[in-house]
């Protein structure tokens, strides 16, 4: 059985599903079972916890030509480094003719896509940093 990599939250930011090695305590996303790229542990001492999809912009970019079904262009995609440390790509809800910053503070939620395989998490500016 697959786990979903986000869930929806009854309040505050949707949650990521990371994975964190129980020999050296490296946290990772996407979690995967088959062993630590850290420090080479096998999978069985991989698990997977739930942390809050909030953190700060590392970088952004504006798309305006996509060809892939589901997601009309403009749109823009931001590396976001999570509070839990970890480093996400996704959809962000910003203006793609004004990519959002370095250490913008974002907060994810998920979103339904329908029937198109846009991934279901998407950031949302909560500020701007001074």
């Amino acid at each position: 059985m697959s786990m979903p990599l986000v869930e929806a939250a009854a309040s505050g930011p949707a949650q990521i599903r990371i994975g964190r090695c129980g020999a050296c305590g490296h946290r990772y996303f996407p979690f995967q079972p088959l062993g630590c790229e850290r420090c080479g542990a096998h999978g069985a001492t991989q698990s997977p916890i739930l942390v809050p999809a909030r953190g700060s912009v590392l970088a952004a970019v504006g798309v305006w030509k996509h060809r892939s079904p589901g997601i009309e262009a403009p749109f823009q995609v931001a590396d976001v480094l999570l509070d839990a440390g970890v480093k996400v790509r996704a959809l962000i809800d910003a203006d793609p003719c004004r990519p959002a910053t370095l250490g913008t503070p974002v907060s994810g939620i998920v979103v339904q896509a329908g029937d198109t395989p846009v991934a279901p998490l998407r950031f949302t500016v909560v500020g701007e940093r001074a």
